[in-house]
This record gives structure tokens, sequence and C-alpha cells, in this order.
């Protein structure tokens, strides 16, 4: 079952606001799990592109989404995660769904790479 993606983007942020990634510095191996599971549900989710009308909760969610990637990219210190955040960031900035989803997609399979790397 998949969750929607205003609740994927809210436990995201959730995340992002724990002590756990801020005290450290790096994503903890739960904080990475998390962050995967989660993008990956958001990203998932918008096959379905009719669904994105500008201003609808599910429009906020993907902008909440994408300021949070950014968030935990900053945490983590890594440029090309920041770089993927940015480019949500724009997708959703510009209405393009396809950015969006690229770039979401580059950062999940980053996302991988550090939980196999250091998990």
């Amino acid at each position: 079952m998949r969750i929607g993606p205003f609740i994927g983007a809210t436990f995201v942020a959730v995340l992002a606001l724990s002590g756990t990634a801020s005290a450290k510095g790096k994503l903890s191996c739960n904080d990475l799990t998390t962050a995967i599971i989660q993008l990956d549900d958001v990203i998932t989710q918008l096959t379905d592109r009719d669904m994105v009308i500008a201003g609808s909760g599910y429009d906020r969610s993907l902008r909440i989404a994408a300021e949070t990637a950014l968030w935990l990219a900053n945490i983590e210190g890594n440029s090309a995660l920041q770089r993927y955040a940015k480019g949500m960031i724009s997708g959703w900035e510009q209405k393009d769904i396809d950015r969006y989803i690229a770039n979401g997609d580059e950062m999940i399979i980053l996302y991988d790479h550090l939980y196999r790397r250091d998990c």
C-alpha cells in the first residue's frame, strides 16, 4: 500500500527536523532508509500527472518534498544530492514534472549508494 504524497512529504519533513541527522552532520542509516522509501513513494505517485494541479495539496506536497530533499542533501554535505534537490525544486517551479522525476530518481540512486557504502 502506498501512502499519499502529502503524508510522504510530511514524514520526510519530520525526519529532516529530527535531531538525529543534524546532530551528527550526516544521515543515519535509518534516515537514509526513510529518505529512500519516502522520496521513492513521492516520485512513484507522479506517474499520474493529471493529479498535479497548481496550488493543490498535492502540488504543495511536491514542493515540501523537494525542499526537504535539499535540506537533507545539505545535512549530508553532498554536492550531487544538492544539485538533484535543486533540480527537483526547479522542476516544481517550472511545473516540469519530468525534470522533477528525473532529479528525484537520481537522488534515490545516490541515497541508495550512500546506504550501501555506509550501512
